[in-house]
């Protein structure tokens, strides 16, 4: 038996003047699962796509078995054993499981029943458990991430490296996988998980690596350590991993409502009904959470109130007034800020500046422009003061986004949100992706603007979020809301229930000027 089933040696990879990994040497042993931990842009991804062959070192090695290998591409590395879950699904909708397998396949759909049988059959063998003529999109997304690993295995991968593998899954979800994994593991595979979800990383993997700023700065054994010796070797200082905060001082009347959704109904883009009749209240001085898995109308809903997409039904007020009808420039004006769901899509524009990115949405009014010139001098101070404020690892105000780590483009996007006059944020998955101090700053921030008056309605997938922060929730199932829940009754267990279909709790009214109580 070899004594590492993968290892890096003094690998270093330099994107322009960004130094992505210096001189990192990582071991992995056969049949560990082993966490890879840090900030947004701290090299581990980097670091395990040249282990899968998507990006080739400028220097160092990588041994599999002990046996250094040329790695000149991802077909290569899963000849050789390693396969990659990459965090953002590279799966085709219209596609069914057995074909999205096959397309890896240098002979796709050449022998596609006798693929279907085989899938069939590791399915049964790994408790993946997929039906091979399903189509993707009826899939849920717990069942999207074990497609993913099928695939993996499939095509003979020994070494299983996971790209954020919980970010979207209920805790059941993710106990779940964490079975399979250490079942794979027990099996001689050995498996790798990229993550920010320190909790997660205690509590499957037998070894964890931390690395900052490109390099390899901490490992230990899983049962030797704790969350909050691998936040401080991350970040480089102590973090405050408990949020502390006031309790809500919300007015929970019908007539004071910051936002009001009344009877909503919203279509995703094949016409089909997505959000179903769906009521809500968000007052100041509140954090009002929507959980549910992806899929299950979050998105939508959140664009028709935003006004990135219209409504078939029903209306949305802000301050008693409807503006279901109105722009998101309208919007805007009246004090809305949306943090959006997908940074890449639509928070930003990678390839312009920082400057350009944090302006947008205001650039034709003052200071940032003199009747229709734009004052350029203005603009780079305001983005300078944000860079500061919001600790943006960036050059400078000229600096193209798109250069950007992860963690860096979401700031960019909470900067231009939370920076001015925001009356109502609308904050999707706001710290997705991003890792454990960046994640503190943004949520200390959406706390500072919930203290400051603000109304806040919440839609993430992290359920450790939502307990932290909200003060109510509402749960979606279908497209619906299922059921709220307030106070200490916020708790992960029970939401995770809910938000996979669980019975359905009684929505309460709420009574003029008085403080919500728990109702479950």
């Amino acid at each position: 038996m070899t004594d590492h089933a993968l290892r890096l040696e003094r690998i270093s990879k330099s994107f322009g003047a960004i130094r992505a990994n210096r001189d990192v040497t990582l071991s992995i042993e056969p049949g560990a699962i082993h966490g890879v931990v840090g900030e947004n842009g701290a090299g581990k991804t980097t670091l395990m796509r040249i282990a899968y062959g998507f990006y080739q070192p400028d220097a160092g090695r990588v041994l599999i078995d002990d046996v250094a290998v040329d790695l000149t591409s991802p077909r290569v590395a899963l000849a050789l054993g390693v396969g990659m879950v990459h965090q953002h699904s590279l799966l085709v909708d219209s596609m069914t499981v057995t074909e999205n397998i096959l397309l890896a396949d240098a002979r796709p759909l050449l022998a596609s029943r006798q693929a279907a049988q085989r899938i069939r059959r590791l399915s049964d063998e790994t408790g993946l458990i997929l039906d091979p003529n399903d189509r993707v999109r009826e899939l849920s997304v717990a069942d999207r991430q074990r497609l993913e690993i099928l695939k993996a295995l499939y095509y003979g991968a020994r070494i299983l490296i996971l790209d954020e593998p919980t970010a979207v899954l209920t805790p059941q979800e993710a106990r779940l996988l964490f079975d399979h994994l250490r079942t794979f593991a027990a099996q001689d595979r050995t498996i790798v998980i990229i993550t920010h979800k320190l909790p997660e990383v205690l509590a499957v993997t037998t070894r964890v690596s931390v690395m900052r700023a490109g390099e390899l700065v901490y490992e230990a054994d899983t049962a030797m350590t704790d969350e909050a010796t691998l936040a401080r070797a991350m970040v480089g200082r102590s973090v405050n991993l408990r949020l502390e905060r006031p309790p809500a001082r919300a007015a929970v009347s019908a007539d004071a409502a910051v936002l009001s959704v009344a009877g909503l109904t919203v279509d995703d883009d094949r016409a089909v009904a997505r959000v179903r009749g769906v009521d809500l209240d968000v007052f100041a001085g509140e954090i009002v959470a929507i959980a549910a898995v992806e899929g299950n109308g979050q998105r939508q809903l959140a664009e028709a109130i935003t006004g990135l997409r219209g409504t078939t039904a029903g209306r949305v007020t802000m301050f008693g007034e409807d503006i279901t009808r109105q722009s998101p420039r309208q919007r805007r004006q009246r004090g809305m800020r949306h943090v959006v769901e997908d940074r890449l899509e639509r928070g930003i524009n990678p390839d312009a500046t920082l400057t350009e990115n944090v302006i947008a949405g205001r650039h034709h009014q003052p200071p940032f422009a003199r009747g229709w010139l734009m004052d350029l001098a203005a603009s780079k101070r305001f983005a300078a003061g944000l860079i500061d404020r919001f600790g943006i690892a960036a050059p400078g105000p000229t600096t193209r986004v798109g250069t950007l780590s992860g963690g860096n483009m979401q700031k960019v996007v909470i900067a231009r949100e939370l920076s001015d006059g925001a009356k109502l944020v609308i904050a999707a998955q706001p710290t997705q992706g991003v890792d454990v101090g960046a994640t503190e700053f943004i949520r200390n921030q959406l706390v500072r603007l919930r203290a400051d008056g603000a109304a806040i309605l919440l839609i993430s997938s992290e359920l450790s979020e939502i307990v932290d922060l909200a003060d109510r929730v509402y749960v979606m199932f279908g497209g619906e809301i299922v059921g709220e829940v307030v106070g200490s009754d916020i708790e992960e267990e029970r939401l995770g229930r809910l938000m996979l279909g669980g019975a359905r709790l009684p929505l309460p009214q709420h009574e003029s000027n008085t403080q919500a109580t728990p109702h479950v």
